[in-house]
């Protein structure tokens, strides 16, 4: 017998009790373990045995009218039945063999109620019929459950030649389920709850002793605050003028993204800022477009970057201009006509007076650059596809050429799946122009479209990170990295050089970080690494940051100032919680790190100076400290040191 509370491999013994049929005991006393044949009574059809079993509370009468039919053996060995539909006992065979003969079945004195036992029914003496209960077990869900059956011998009738051997049939009656799950299986899963309890609530306790812990070690900016290590509450910022879209134009709901079509391209300009005035384009709300227009009622305003004060606005439907003003101070931008056409128009930004305007033979823009050679622009070439690129005259309108960049090899991670407006089109991938020479450079996610817009000469490259540095740019692609002069001659190509990003913009600076956790001493003219200038623990989030002259590398727990040439540091600070730096900018002699909060450190030692609140992020426009928030524009004052 195997132990009961044993069950630790109930799993594989369940799978070996199913090899063996039911056992019902040893046969009584005087009876033969393998009878011969019965002989049909004589009013029965030869072949027949004259028995029709009851089956209880199953209603199924089984019929033996065949002369194929050979009665099963019986012997002290166990019972194989044939087919009554009934289980057969999962356990034979997997208990002790001296117990299987030893225990035999336990009935209870027959019932002479039931109407199968009722004297004559069946030809059947009653007191010949014993019946009671028996162990067996029924599979159910998976599991192994005890079910009780009830066990009928019949003898055969006094006085007659037996129709049948006396063991034989055997009736099971099977009684409604109850109990869906062995005990021992029930044991081992109470067992199996009360440790992972045990485990959850020690692991709990332990969290909350070290949450406790860890900040009482870092005090009031410990190890979970989301602010960097700075003493005290930090003030706000002194403002110099703020403004929002319905200050600059009454019933103005929102500023938007000057270049882009896009207005969830959260890296596109919202500014363009002049000798004497700064522009952004806003969302007229008072003014009401054709359905059929399919633009935004936009309007360009302009205002005195000294005080904030609106110079003049233009409405301009559906307009998109470039973020780099002409030589003259021309704003040049593309705007929705009268007729249902495109204009390409040129405002003055000192006074908005239109300094030239010509219509132009194109599809709808999606987004422009002012390139040396003329305006850039992303167009509708089909239905739903914004994927022609076109170069248009700045002075009279011309298309001087257009290419569907689709065309091109490598260009699928250049367009996404836009759906903004309730339709699906192809669009950029939140583009980001940037000039090189006299060559334009259109990077989007991870493919890099070098351009000759003189030539309409079109170069792809992959590009996980883009970096561009004076009159040359480098990609890095997942065999090494490569710098380019600005007509896209290959300069050198390593594959000990990694570059390190900057968080959603081409990075302004060549870091190297090609070997995970180790800032590296690089020769950028040649591609010759050196040894490191820094090693940092990983895994951890950095940045790059700054400008060529400054470049800026963070961790979440450093912020270092390299040199320019990249083979030094100038000097690391160490401040906590630096995964929530978004850009550092330099203003004079002071380095202001951007993030939830921001501080000033001296540009020269990395001392802190100062720290402030910031509403929105922190930008340089034409020099100056800006924030940009959705509710508008600031220009910060700087503290003094």
């Amino acid at each position: 017998m195997t132990d009961p509370t044993d069950d630790g491999d109930d799993e594989f013994r369940g799978s070996a009790r199913f090899q063996g049929g039911a056992r019902f005991g040893e046969a009584p006393p005087g009876t033969d373990a393998d009878p011969p044949a019965t002989a049909s009574r004589a009013d029965e059809a030869p072949g027949s045995t004259g028995y029709t079993p009851s089956y209880g509370t199953t209603g199924y009468t089984p019929s033996y009218g065949t002369t194929d039919y050979t009665p099963p053996a019986y012997g002290t060995s166990g019972y194989q039945p044939a087919s009554y539909n009934a289980p057969a006992n999962p356990y034979v065979g997997l208990g002790d063999s001296s117990e299987t003969a030893t225990d035999p079945v336990t009935v209870d004195p027959p019932s002479t109620t039931q109407p199968w036992a009722a004297a004559g029914s069946t030809g059947v003496d009653p007191s010949t019929v014993t019946g009671g209960p028996a162990e067996d077990t029924r599979v159910a869900l998976g599991r192994i459950e005890p079910k009780r059956i009830e066990v009928t011998r019949v003898a055969p009738p006094a006085g007659g030649a037996p129709t049948r051997p006396a063991t034989e049939p055997v009736v099971v009656r099977m009684p409604p389920r109850t109990d869906r799950i062995h005990p021992s299986v029930r044991r081992r899963n109470q067992r199996r709850t009360r440790r992972f309890i045990a485990i959850a609530s020690a692991v709990g306790v332990i969290g909350i002793a070290l949450l406790i812990a860890f900040r009482l070690a870092g005090g009031p900016s410990g190890a979970f605050d989301s602010r960097p290590d700075i003493e005290g509450d930090a003030d706000q910022f002194d403002t110099r003028w703020e403004v929002t879209a319905d200050t600059l134009l009454p019933g103005a709901s929102e500023f938007l993204p000057v270049n882009s079509a896009d207005w969830f391209e959260y890296r596109a300009p919202y500014l363009i800022p002049g000798d004497d005035a700064w522009a952004a384009i806003v969302n007229d709300a008072t003014v009401s477009l054709a359905d059929d227009a399919d633009v935004v009622a936009a309007d360009v305003v302009a205002f005195d970057p000294g005080t904030g004060d609106l110079r003049w606005d233009a409405p301009l439907p559906g307009g998109l201009c470039a973020e780099r003003l002409t030589d003259a101070q021309g704003l040049v931008c593309l705007g929705h006509t009268d007729g249902g056409g495109w204009a390409i128009t040129v405002f003055s930004m000192a006074d908005g007076a239109i300094m030239s305007t010509q219509p132009v033979d194109i599809d709808q823009p999606w987004n422009v650059h002012l390139s040396p050679a003329g305006l850039l622009v992303i167009t509708e070439g089909s239905p739903g596809e914004f994927t022609t690129l076109n170069l248009l005259s700045v002075a009279d309108g011309t298309v001087t050429w257009s290419q569907d960049l689709a065309d091109l090899p490598d260009t699928e991670d250049l367009f996404r799946e836009d759906d903004s407006t309730g339709r699906t089109r192809v669009v950029p991938y939140l583009p980001i122009w940037r000039d090189v020479g006299a060559n334009t450079l259109l990077w989007a996610s991870t493919v890099t479209l070098h351009i000759d817009p003189l030539t309409g000469e079109l170069t792809t490259h992959q590009c996980y990170v883009l970096a561009v540095v004076e009159d040359t740019f480098a990609c890095d692609s997942i065999d090494g990295t490569t710098r380019f002069a600005a007509d896209g001659t290959e300069l050198w190509h390593s594959e000990q050089i990694g570059l390190e990003g900057t968080a959603f913009l081409p990075a302004p600076a060549l870091v190297n970080t090609g070997t995970p956790g180790v800032v590296l001493a690089t020769d950028w003219d040649r591609g010759g690494v050196g040894d490191p200038l820094l090693e940092y623990s990983l895994p951890q989030s950095t940045n790059l940051s700054g400008t060529a002259q400054y470049p800026f590398f963070n961790t979440e727990s450093e912020l270092v100032l390299l040199s320019e040439d990249g083979g030094s540091t100038r000097w690391i600070t160490e401040i906590r919680n630096m995964n929530s730096i978004t850009d550092v900018v330099v203003v004079d002699d002071v380095a202001i790190v951007t993030g939830y909060i921001s501080f000033g450190l001296d540009l020269g030692t990395g001392e802190m100076l100062w720290s402030r609140n910031t509403n929105g992020d922190i930008h340089l426009v034409d020099g100056q400290p800006v924030s940009f928030s959705y509710g508008g524009f600031a220009l910060l004052e700087i503290p003094e040191g």
